[in-house]
């Protein structure tokens, strides 16, 4: 599919309506040519707002966001290890010696997007008067993806740092900027606040745009449920110690099961769409009863040898598959995806065409392969083909494993029952850059309600094994060889809540890995425990050396999240630091 540029660049004027209190108010609203405008003439009709809006979209694929999606939710994680040592940021990050310096913990460039939110959320009705053309009902939809993308931006910085600035109203000068500073917000305030927002205009989301890249590319009705979906079982998970029972009751389960009833409506619309695509859906259904959902599937005639991975290059490469619900588009000429192999001026995180490395490479579980389709250690089994979906073999003067989930092309594969020496594939060129990075798809959605499922009070056996086949299915398109009942899984191995959430944790590090999910998933895990035991034991399996070190840094809740960046301490006074890392100001790197 060829990619569109739905994220057209602001216009000038949408620029100068929508840019942050950087300037004075007697050049903030300046146009080129010459001519200027009040902030209110801007928004005359639809077609203003269609601009700002694009802007809001603009923004958060810009490479200061895009990068900070990777590192901070994977780089942290028992999934990444550090190739070069000569990265100092990235060293102290991957050997939880946080500082306020480093720099991979800026905000800016998130609270830039939530204010060209929070701009066109103000002016966007006042459209309804000046365009005729424009009603209440044409603004709803509007209102609801342009909540859904501020949601987003603030979903990233709790799950980040915690506690964090909450403000939705539009900043537009110096003394407003400086009025509007305020300290941290409890993050159980932040997610009240964004989750009842936009679970008020959920319903009102798009059905349907008119064309496919936007309806990936933009939030719809469908992808605002998901982000709710995903939003609640954050919640849910951070409400389900003893101390927050205590204090907010039976939320937590309530949020589970608001998890599985947002999931059921995403499949339901993800089917609606289906069907409607694919005219012949009644034939070929009764064919499906162990992929009710219509997966990708491999396609080999039969044959083992040499098959080209048409799983991956559909969802990842040709971007905008069928699977997906909401991926940041990018077309590879004004709108580059650099940020997987260009990050801070450095070579790269994932594989390059220059050195075919990169900064990062799997971490050393992750390297190596299993003979058990479930290892429980979460690595891949020998007939899973993601473990070369994931990363490249590079034989270097050492072994090391690059990252190579989107900057590669479709992989072929040797011998679909044995993949433990690696699939043949070119990597995309830097120079034209057009992976689409996706922030949800159908296995999130999949994975989302058979975790919720297991943390339910008492779920029925029922349930259980829904959750069950909801985890196989993914796992069995990603193993096509598996076809004998004797070698799949047996629900009898996973029939109680935790071990299949055990299950869902692995399948979700192995059908995740790479795009920006990990980290996240074991904040989550400690928090529904109130500690960081079951966590760090996940984690501490890539360290080959200074466990103990890692183990005490990471020893408190606290820890988990990320130092407040320098430069923002300086010009807001109303913030602290995080307290887990005002003592690593003394703290040498390692």
């Amino acid at each position: 599919m060829k990619k569109r540029n739905i994220y057209k660049a602001l216009c000038v004027t949408a620029c100068s309506a929508l840019m942050l209190g950087t300037t004075s108010c007697s050049d903030f609203l300046t146009i080129h040519p010459s001519n200027k405008i009040t902030e209110e003439e801007f928004w005359e009709d639809r077609n203003d707002l269609e601009s700002a809006v694009m802007g809001c979209y603009k923004q958060f694929i810009s490479s200061d966001i895009m990068e900070r999606l990777v590192v901070w939710g994977e780089c942290r994680s028992d999934n990444f290890d550090l190739l070069s040592e000569n990265w100092d940021d990235m060293k102290d990050l991957m050997n939880a010696n946080l500082l306020e310096t480093n720099g991979l913990y800026r905000w800016d460039a998130f609270y830039k997007d939530i204010n060209f939110c929070n701009k066109a959320l103000q002016y966007g009705p006042k459209v309804i008067e000046t365009d005729a053309s424009f009603t209440t009902e044409d603004w709803k939809p509007v209102e609801a993806e342009l909540k859904a993308l501020r949601a987003l931006n603030m979903f990233y910085l709790v799950r980040t740092f915690r506690d964090v600035p909450l403000d939705f109203k539009s900043i537009g000068t110096d003394r407003e900027a400086r009025a509007a500073s305020g300290a941290q917000v409890a993050a159980e305030v932040v997610l009240d606040s964004i989750i009842n927002d936009v679970d008020r205009v959920k319903d009102n989301g798009m059905i349907k745009y008119s064309s496919t890249a936007q309806d990936k590319g933009r939030f719809t009705k469908q992808s605002i449920y998901t982000l709710l979906a995903d939003m609640y079982l954050w919640r849910a998970a951070k409400n389900a110690s003893a101390d927050s029972v205590a204090k907010y009751g039976n939320q937590s389960q309530e949020d589970y099961q608001k998890v599985i009833t947002l999931c059921d409506a995403v499949l339901d619309m993800y089917m609606t769409r289906y069907k409607e695509d694919n005219p012949d859906y009644a034939r070929t259904s009764a064919s499906n009863q162990e992929n009710p959902y219509f997966l990708t599937r491999l396609r080999s005639n039969g044959s083992t040898k040499d098959v080209d991975d048409e799983i991956y290059n559909q969802i990842f490469i040709s971007g905008n598959s069928s699977e997906s619900i909401f991926e940041l588009q990018f077309d590879g000429s004004s709108n580059k995806n650099t940020s997987l192999y260009n990050i801070s001026n450095e070579t790269g995180l994932y594989c390059t065409t220059n050195s075919a490395t990169g900064r990062l490479q799997a971490a050393s579980p992750l390297q190596t392969v299993s003979r058990q389709l479930d290892n429980t250690n979460g690595v891949y089994s020998q007939t899973d083909m993601r473990r070369w979906e994931n990363m490249r073999y590079t034989e270097a003067g050492q072994r090391v494993f690059p990252i190579a989930k989107y900057v590669q092309n479709t992989p072929t594969f040797k011998d679909l029952t044995d993949n433990s020496e690696g699939a043949k594939s070119g990597l995309k060129s830097t120079g034209n850059f057009n992976s689409n990075w996706i922030v949800y798809r159908l296995s999130d959605v999949l994975l989302m309600k058979a975790e919720a499922i297991t943390r339910l009070a008492a779920p029925t056996e029922e349930q259980l094994q829904e959750a069950f086949s909801l985890v196989t299915m993914i796992l069995y398109r990603s193993n096509p060889t598996v076809t004998s009942e004797s070698d799949k899984l047996k629900f009898s191995d996973y029939s109680t809540p935790d071990l299949l959430f055990n299950l869902v944790m692995r399948e979700r590090r192995r059908e995740f890995f790479g795009e920006g999910k990990r980290w996240f998933d074991l904040v989550r895990l400690a928090e529904y425990d109130g500690k960081t035991t079951n966590m760090l034991t996940l984690l501490l399996t890539k360290y080959a050396t200074n466990t103990n070190a890692v183990k005490a840094k990471l020893s408190s809740m606290n820890s988990l999240y990320g130092p407040v960046y320098e430069d923002e301490l300086k010009v807001n006074p109303n913030l602290h630091q995080n307290p887990a890392w005002e003592k690593e100001k003394t703290i040498s790197r390692n």
